[in-house]
């Protein structure tokens, strides 16, 4: 069982992460996890993705081998093909780099975040071989999920295009299961 403890170990160095600009990594903004050509939801090759069943998503056809994090948080599941990160105000983001590529059993991927650890938006994620992915028969499109987008209000693809690494791709409006803050005491006006 240890060995599902253990944070894998980067073979190479870790890339330098992306300059993020200030205000797009807010609160209500998921970033494209790398540079290429952003596909809307029904377009991803992979039915379980394109029905929404795992959640509101988009996709982006790579153009680098590199993905970086599309929010900040704190990383609670790293494989090598897929790595979640829970935000500090409840948003679940699955990124996930190719289809099917969990076949690949981890061959031609490098993760350079574990389980627990905290990560910036910008910061690499991990590198995967796009050359390996399709040589193996599978398509390199990295998907970011809102794995919980049923708890939001509104959760918006934005439209296809090309993007950098770093640009905002989804907008997350506010949570619908956060009851709102109770009013202090006296608030409420009432008539004598």
């Amino acid at each position: 069982m240890d060995r599902f403890k253990r944070r894998p170990q980067a073979t190479h160095e870790r890339p330098e992460g992306i300059r993020v600009a200030d205000g797009a990594a807010s609160a209500g903004s998921v970033l494209s996890a790398v540079t290429g050509r952003l596909v809307a939801m029904r377009d991803i090759p992979d039915p379980v993705f394109a029905s929404g069943a795992l959640g509101v998503c988009a996709g982006v056809w790579p153009e680098e081998d590199v993905v970086f994090a599309p929010v900040s948080g704190v990383v609670t599941a790293a494989m090598p093909h897929a790595i979640v990160i829970a935000t500090d105000d409840g948003l679940e983001l699955l990124v996930h780099a190719g289809i099917d590529t969990v076949e690949l059993r981890g061959d031609g991927f490098e993760l350079y975040c574990g389980r627990g650890d905290r990560v910036r938006a910008g910061d690499a994620l991990m590198a995967f071989s796009r050359a390996k992915v399709a040589k193996a028969g599978y398509q390199d499109i990295v998907i970011c999920v809102v794995a919980n987008s049923d708890r939001y209000e509104d959760v918006t693809v934005e439209a296809p295009r090309q993007v950098r690494a770093g640009e905002k791709i989804i907008g997350v409006g506010a949570r619908t299961d956060v009851a709102p803050e109770e009013e202090p005491p006296g608030a409420t006006l009432t008539s004598a």
